[in-house]
């Protein structure tokens, strides 16, 4: 009986609180309305109630201001379209750099694979600022190469290895922490030539490919002095890389080199001599589906159109930038923080760039203009903006003309060879140069890519005629010398004189060129 009554009061008790609660409720929600109304402005700076207002200035009702437009309705879409998306970026990047003659090969017939980086490219680089993601599960090279039958007789002697030859000699130089091989900790990654000894020679026809990769981030400079092997840095060909070529041009009909990488390296041996190939594609970091086009690209499904965005020198160590490579720390700066220090010390590593406006290919351009002595062909291996194609094109610079600020370029493309294929059209610039007031004038390269475009797919015959357009004060060079106006120095100058602007196949190799007069600097 106690027990009962207990429980009576208890519900009787819970009805009187329950019933008390929600008149305090509402009072409190009341008066937070009540608050909120006389400090809305207050709230909404600092919490915001949510409302989107949208102002259309004047003159810009075209302009698409939608952000972050649903374009899937699943996850599963989405990455479906980002799969399309990178398999265009590959076909349309990839770059042919040497052809004689070999590519395209026939679907269904027999490729050889050599190198460690057959089974382990470096796909990409996300720790180290090299990818957008990391490759979880790629498509490999293996499964790249589906139109073809494979030659596993390399690649059993691959497997067969016992240790993969992480050479690497003491001293190691690099600007930045060294980690793992996806981070880059500048070890050359490649089995032990030896073990092609003895390797019978392919069928007759049998192409081999002979695949090298290497890492390329942010925040390092890669090891620039000698392996113990005697590879002078990182991006030159290893001593075993080269025996995998010269076993593949000992047991195959023709060799080719598929490079998967982001930065250039020095492929000066293989364009004539002793390890000289018949063909050299650069495959970039691919991703998790990039060698999904391998195929294609190597039978001529899908024509090569991507282009160098680097100079590829013969000799790295010539070069201007190399000689600011080193480990540099800061030793005169002392911090209370301690992240980024030791023991209070700030040791942080930087970089002096001493090449100025001579960047790239502005370097080798202006070297080989103003320095007769200057051998322009052993010094670059591939120009800026080179690539080959399985087709020809023909470039003509229609017309040039300056108008209300505005340059405009007309450039016809037409396709004089048997396949279909894109071209990419290249615009330059060249600045007049003057001394100024007896000193130095305003530094200039050479050449300077001003603007650039790419055809649509053009069948054998087919011409397009394209527009290229760029502000006249894009041509304007940066002065430390001159006043601003403002009583300080340092401004951009659109000198008076015949700026040239001329159509090339690359940073080098000029079509032709016409001519854009400014009056008055």
């Amino acid at each position: 009986m106690a027990t009962k009554n207990k429980l009576k009061m208890s519900n009787k008790m819970f009805r009187v609180l329950h019933g008390i609660g929600i008149v305090l409720l509402v009072l409190v929600i009341a008066i937070a309305n009540a608050i909120g109304s006389l400090a809305s402005g207050l709230l909404n700076t600092y919490v915001s109630k949510g409302t989107t207002s949208v102002v259309t200035p004047s003159g810009s009702a075209d302009v698409d201001g939608t952000y972050y437009e649903v374009q899937y309705a699943s996850a599963e879409e989405a990455m479906e379209g980002a799969y399309t998306v990178a398999l265009e970026i590959q076909q349309e990047g990839t770059v042919l750099l040497k052809n004689d003659g070999v590519l395209p090969l026939a679907a269904g017939s027999t490729v050889r694979p050599f190198g460690y980086a057959y089974e382990n490219p470096i796909y990409g680089q996300l720790t180290t600022g090299g990818s957008a993601k990391m490759a979880k599960d790629p498509v490999t090279p293996e499964q790249g190469l589906a139109a073809f039958t494979i030659d596993t007789a390399a690649v059993e002697r691959m497997h067969d290895a016992e240790v993969v030859a992480t050479i690497e000699a003491p001293g190691t130089k690099v600007a930045g922490e060294a980690g793992s091989l996806l981070g880059g900790d500048c070890k050359l990654y490649e089995y032990d030539s030896s073990i092609y000894d003895g390797l019978e020679a392919a069928d007759a026809g049998t192409t081999g490919i002979v695949f090298i990769t290497r890492a390329g981030q942010e925040g390092q400079d890669q090891k620039h002095d000698a392996y113990e092997d005697g590879t002078p840095h990182y991006l030159a060909l290893s001593a075993n890389e080269k025996g995998a070529i010269a076993a593949s041009k000992a047991t195959c009909d023709h060799t080719i080199v598929i490079y998967v990488g982001s930065a250039t390296m020095e492929f000066g041996e293989l364009m004539e001599g002793e390890y000289a190939v018949d063909a050299i594609i650069y495959y970039g970091h691919c991703g998790d589906c990039g060698m999904t086009a391998l195929s294609d690209i190597l039978t001529g499904e899908v024509n090569p159109s991507g282009r160098t965005v680097d100079t590829w020198a013969a000799d790295f160590t010539a070069d201007p930038s190399y000689q600011a490579l080193g480990t540099n720390t800061y030793t005169n700066v002392t911090t209370t923080s301690g992240s980024f220090t030791d023991g209070g010390e700030f040791n942080r590593t930087y970089n002096e760039y001493l090449e100025g406006v001579y960047m790239g290919y502005r370097y080798y351009e202006t070297a080989d203009a103003v320095d007769p002595s200057f051998d322009y062909d052993s010094a670059v291996v591939f120009p800026f903006g080179y690539g080959l194609s399985y087709t020809t094109f023909e470039k003509t610079l229609d017309s040039v003309v300056e108008a209300n600020g505005t340059v405009t370029a007309t450039v016809t493309v037409t396709n004089t060879g048997d396949v279909a294929g894109k071209d990419v059209v290249e615009l330059y610039l060249t600045s007049p140069y003057t001394e100024l007031d007896a000193q130095m004038g305003i530094e200039k390269p050479a050449a300077v890519l001003i603007q650039f475009d790419k055809t649509m797919l053009l069948e054998p015959g087919q011409s397009q005629t394209l527009t290229l357009s760029f502000d006249r004060d894009d041509m304007a060079s940066y002065s430390y010398a001159h006043d601003n106006g403002n009583g300080t120095t340092g401004c951009y100058v659109l000198e008076a004189g015949d700026y040239a602007i001329s159509l090339r196949e690359n940073s080098h190799d000029v079509i032709d060129t016409a001519t854009v007069t400014v009056d008055e600097t």
